[in-house]
């Protein structure tokens, strides 16, 4: 027995965590946390039905705690899904660090107002990119903020024991619970569906209970959980937007709210429709990706998603325009007029600036200026 342990209290970290290694005082400490949590919970709620009558209902109102406004609500279990390449991780990176340090998600170009969302702790489970690929990611975004180390932002990549949120018993599913309430978090971001569901099949009537499992955990801990998810391959005609969403009818069944992204050709621009809302509706919206890579290496070095305003959309005429301006007289190799113009208007991704400049080349507006060996080409204004 470990001195620390008494009996009692032995026998009730066995019965909750049986594979844990009570040797180990961290592991020992979260488990108290969450016996804690549940000591606390009256008596009536932890082994009596409460039956209710109209005075509840007519006493009840509205929950209005929204972790982003009018779209995600606490407690609440959600989807966000699509297709390999749909930017959809990065998509929730940067809402999860916005809702961490209290910043407005999506903002215009502009640095208007974007999104309000209420400040809360954020816990990210990743079972799909692997540690570099999040450590890149989240670094990129949250240097883009311009974000502290004390933001309240905290994740884990491929842990050990795994999540299999299909077994109510399961280790992982007590680490989540643990570190849920060991952040105090509000918002939970799990990528993906497939990999935390164990033996079940996603396209069984089974899914449905590692639902249930999920929707019990936001509603006891206070929590919205957002999992990531992948699209269903083309079919052919589908009779509604929701039969997108991969796996059985149950999965969607028992989601709050499901987020379909889309992303044609690998541009900038993603587009988000909620194909399944409990609660207020809110029209699809689109949002544009902007990001630098760190001199001369492949790496991420800051990555924003922003809101593309949709009664002005940009057209190649203001972005030319642009060009022409940062260019003036002067000489400049692309990767300047790059930088110069997403510091400018960061709705500009790569790719189409590159595209732009081709085309100005091709149309006579710019020449394209050799440079000596080793050095990049340089772009000028034709007849300054």
């Amino acid at each position: 027995m470990m001195p620390d342990i008494k009996i009692d209290e032995f026998t009730r970290m066995q019965r909750l965590a049986p594979e844990w290694d009570l040797n180990d005082k961290s592991t020992r400490d979260a488990l108290r946390e969450i016996i804690a949590t549940i000591d606390e919970q009256k008596p009536e709620e932890r082994g009596v039905w409460q039956w209710k009558t109209l005075a509840t209902a007519y006493a009840w109102q509205p929950n209005t705690a929204y972790l982003l406004e009018g779209i995600l609500r606490v407690p609440s279990l959600n989807i966000v899904y699509g297709a390999p390449g749909t930017l959809k991780s990065m998509l929730m990176i940067d809402l999860a660090l916005c809702v961490a340090s209290g910043r407005p998600w999506l903002p215009l170009p502009s640095r208007e107002r974007g999104l309000a969302v209420l400040a809360s702790p954020v816990l990210w489970a990743d079972f799909d990119n692997g540690e570099d690929a999040m450590n890149e990611r989240i670094r990129a975004i949250g240097q883009a903020l311009e974000l502290g180390t004390d933001t309240p932002f905290y994740y884990v990549s491929m842990p050990s024991p795994w999540l299999d949120a299909a077994d109510p018993a399961d280790a992982g599913l007590v680490q989540l619970r643990a570190g849920i309430v060991g952040a105090s978090a509000k918002l939970v971001i799990v990528d993906n569906l497939r990999n935390i569901a164990g033996k079940v099949d996603e396209n069984s009537a089974e899914i449905g209970d590692l639902m249930l499992n999920l929707r019990r955990l936001s509603e006891e801990l206070d929590v919205a959980i957002i999992l990531i998810h992948h699209q269903r391959k083309a079919q052919g005609f589908k009779a509604r937007a929701g039969d997108n969403l991969r796996g059985h009818s149950s999965i969607e069944a028992a989601l709050d709210l499901a987020l379909l992204v889309t992303r044609e050709n690998r541009e900038p621009e993603i587009h988000c429709s909620p194909t399944k809302i409990r609660g207020a509706d809110f029209p699809p919206f689109t949002a544009t990706f902007a990001y630098e890579r760190e001199a001369d290496m492949p790496v991420l070095a800051r990555a924003r998603f922003f809101s593309v305003p949709e009664d002005l959309p940009p057209s190649d005429e203001d972005l030319k325009s642009l060009i022409l301006e940062i260019l003036g007289e002067q000489a400049l190799h692309q990767r300047a007029i790059t930088g110069a113009v997403q510091a400018e208007a960061p709705h500009w991704g790569i790719n189409k600036i590159r595209s732009i400049l081709a085309e100005m080349v091709r149309e006579k507006e710019l020449d394209l200026e050799e440079t000596s060996h080793g050095k990049p080409n340089c772009y000028t204004v034709i007849g300054v």
